[in-house]
């Protein structure tokens, strides 16, 4: 396609044009001739849309003033009469069939069917109940033609009416079909329904090939697109992600003609199907596959099919659907979803460059040729290696930076606003500043050649620092710059210390216990929560790419995770991984990066120790006790030590001695070492939070109760849980009795009590103290 104006090719226009020309020689073939009718009996049993007041209303007031046009054969109705019901009517106006056909034609008001007669209408519901209103009882009759076979139905009924206002999405496919078919004129017409800025938003979407290309091969799918709204192109057009939105798209189609199981009766998807199956992946939750089961077995899904061998087959499939069904609402949602994410990757390309995003960024990496292995990203902390072309590579580094920028910016509080979209100009916000070169910095690290205005020299955390003191009032604080290099590490190990990271194998479940992932949560912006921090965890290229079998499945309703897993993979496709060279490293993700201020002292980690790593888990401290902080940070501005790591290999035999304080799906929060001491300041902490603890076998306990918990149990894990997290009522119930328990120690201790109280030896249990 060189121009705007060219021929447009494609299949879902070739299909389109056929069904067209399909309804066109239905008409003519079927038509049994036209006649008048009472308003009485005419009927509507399968309405395409409710009833709405308003344009019923609208219709009475454009009647007074122009008439109902009923003897006008142009807005005559389509209708459906049985062969048994013709031969009747026919008898009683004493005509034959060809006569009756022919007759009616040029004069279709000759005849008048008997009142006996009834005739179910395919639409003009509301034009019917408009006239019914205002015609006197004399002549409430109107010209209904009839005779279609049930692909014509189908079409008619997904297809233009003459009471209600085009939408969007039949108007854009209206103009791709008249581009196609090289009638200007006619394409002219439908563009002239639309508003100005509507058509200034179209006039750059026809510019953008590979969505159109994309839009082009569903145009013959009438159930899509009552969700097309030309109002809503901006976010479609300013994101830049057209490969991504191409793949989306395709996955659409794919995932509907594998559900329909075959072209011919592709005009069975209509619209209130498609809005009943959308977002739902029954293979995967309990819920949806119960709720798909039952609305197809009414006859309420695809209801045009008839087929009883077709439909079984269509819900055998529906059944094994594990990717939330997409439709063109979904992708407008999930395009907000994805947004503040494009609008940081926007920002590390020259001047915001007009190409999309993939090929901007195929141009800055590794323009120097360099063949070297690739990192991977297996959390925050921990990096794999592979091999292979520079095509393969950038593919991976590629999605593995778009990964980095969706967990940074999806959080509300970290979204660029309209007026600052660019993370790492702006001067506003320094956090969004901080996560920004961060972004810049991985970036750079796994190949690409990224320019910016900003002096690259500068450290992130040392950006945040800066950032975080200039803030201060200038009428209080007189801030010295630059900042103190002594002052600098410290912060810098502090942040490399704190943080969050889970181990690169474990594997979220993709399902919940209970209700999970309502469908308004599964698209749409980001709306924040504790499974969602947990989730970010989670968001690395190995486990986005990875099979689901990999997967544990705790329950019966769809995951957080899984959502944020299926959004991804509906925009950026899937990927083999091949590891070539596995090595974790423990590096923070700053240039040249290394841990200054962290102690050597590793052999025990501890909650404030530096990021370690135990068997195949990796975890970093969540929160420090002030007594270990005093104890163990290195406090010498002078003397930063060099980080300690560990390879597979090198695991310190000491790790047994650890207590891991871990969440319910298993993320390492903290560690402390097996003493009475260490547990019991760790575990404070969260009591003093709020939070309960729990042992392995769901028991809870006070925060001065859980060494002797571990003892009893030989565990080395407390698990942490907050209220929302235990669906269980017996459980929540006990949740909160310990976390009653633990405030009136915690409160007794501050009031001067300063005795701990340990579980007497002679109970059964913790329940028994209560």
């Amino acid at each position: 396609m060189a121009s705007n104006d060219s021929v447009m090719n494609g299949p879902g226009l070739e299909l389109l044009a056929s069904l067209e020309q399909q309804f066109v020689e239905s008409k003519t073939l079927h038509l049994k001739g036209k006649a008048r009718v009472r308003l009485s009996q005419l009927s509507f049993p399968n309405p395409i849309r409710p009833i709405d007041p308003k344009l019923v209303k609208i219709l009475k007031r454009n009647f007074k003033g122009e008439g109902c046009l009923q003897q006008d054969s142009t807005f005559s109705l389509p209708a459906i009469i049985d062969d048994n019901s013709l031969t009747l009517a026919l008898e009683e106006l004493g005509v034959s069939a060809d006569r009756f056909k022919t007759d009616s034609i040029l004069s279709p008001a000759k005849f008048e069917l008997p009142h006996n007669i009834r005739l179910a209408c395919l639409h003009g519901q509301h034009r019917v109940a408009a006239a019914k209103q205002l015609l006197g009882s004399g002549n409430k009759w109107w010209l209904p033609y009839a005779g279609l076979d049930d692909k014509a139905r189908q079409l008619l009924r997904e297809g233009r009416t003459y009471s209600t206002n085009y939408t969007d999405g039949e108007i854009f496919c209206r103009i791709i079909l008249s581009r196609f078919q090289n009638k200007r004129e006619e394409a002219a017409r439908w563009r002239a329904r639309i508003t100005a800025s509507k058509e200034v938003d179209l006039s750059r979407l026809l510019k953008r090939w590979t969505i159109i290309n994309a839009l082009e091969s569903i145009i013959h799918i009438r159930g899509y697109w009552d969700a097309f709204h030309l109002g809503s192109l901006d976010v479609l057009l300013s994101i830049k992600c057209d490969e991504e939105i191409a793949c989306y798209i395709k996955l659409m189609k794919d995932t509907i003609i594998h559900i329909i199981g075959d072209n011919s009766l592709i005009h069975g998807v209509d619209r209130a199907s498609v809005e009943s199956i959308q977002l739902r992946a029954p293979a995967i939750s309990k819920m949806d596959s119960q709720y798909i089961e039952a609305e197809m077995l009414s006859g309420r899904l695809f209801p045009a099919i008839k087929d009883p061998v077709a439909r079984s087959g269509i819900l055998q499939r529906l059944l094994g659907i594990e990717q939330p069904i997409l439709s063109i609402y979904t992708l407008f949602k999930h395009l907000r979803y994805l947004d503040p994410a494009a609008r940081a990757m926007r920002a590390l390309l020259p001047n915001l460059s007009k190409e999309s995003l993939r090929v901007g960024f195929f141009s800055l990496f590794r323009p120097e040729g360099n063949r070297e292995p690739l990192e991977i990203q297996d959390s925050e902390t921990s990096y794999t290696t592979v091999s292979g072309d520079h095509n393969y590579l950038f593919g991976l580094a590629y999605r593995e930076l778009f990964l980095a920028a969706i967990r940074y910016f999806t959080n509300p509080s970290n979204t660029s606003s309209k007026k600052d979209m660019n993370p790492i100009e702006q001067t506003v916000d320094g956090t969004k500043r901080y996560l920004g070169f961060r972004l810049l910095a991985f970036g750079q690290r796994i190949g690409f050649s990224i320019q910016t205005d900003q002096d690259e020299l500068i450290d992130p955390s040392e950006r945040l620092l800066a950032d975080m003191l200039c803030s201060l009032p200038k009428e209080i604080f007189h801030v010295n710059k630059p900042i103190p290099e002594a002052l600098s590490a410290l912060f810098k190990g502090y942040l490399s210390n704190s943080t969050l990271a889970a181990s690169a194998v474990s594997k979220p479940s993709l399902t919940t216990l209970g209700i999970g992932e309502t469908l308004s949560r599964r698209c749409g912006r980001y709306r924040g929560g504790p499974l969602d921090d947990e989730d970010r965890l989670h968001l690395f290229i190995r486990k986005m790419h990875a099979p689901l079998s990999k997967f544990p499945r705790d329950g019966h309703d769809i995951s957080s995770f899984y959502v944020k897993k299926s959004i991804y993979q509906a925009f950026f496709g899937t990927a083999g991984i091949e590891t070539a060279n596995i090595r974790n490293i423990l590096k923070p993700l700053v240039p040249g990066g290394t841990r200054e201020g962290i102690s050597e002292n590793t052999s025990i980690p501890s909650a404030a120790d530096d990021t370690a790593m135990t068997g195949d888990r990796i975890f970093t401290n969540l929160v420090p006790t002030a007594t270990q902080q005093r104890s163990e940070v290195n406090i010498d501005f002078t003397k930063q030590s060099e980080p300690t790591t560990f390879t597979h290999n090198e695991i310190p035999k000491s790790s047994e001695l650890n207590v891991e304080f871990v969440s319910h799906s298993g993320v390492v929060y903290a560690t402390s070492i097996f003493t009475r001491l260490g547990v019991e300041a760790t575990a404070r902490i969260y009591a003093k939070d709020g939070l309960s603890l729990m042992d392995e076998r769901g028991r809870h306990w006070l925060w001065n109760e859980c060494f002797d918990a571990l003892v009893e149990t030989e565990s080395r894990r407390i698990m942490v849980i907050e209220r929302t997290q235990d669906s269980s009522r017996d459980n929540q119930a006990k949740g909160r009795r310990a976390i009653v328990r633990n405030r009136a120690e915690l409160d007794e201790q501050e009031a001067g009590d300063t005795h701990l109280r340990h579980k007497d030896p002679t109970l059964d249990g913790p329940e028994e103290q209560l």
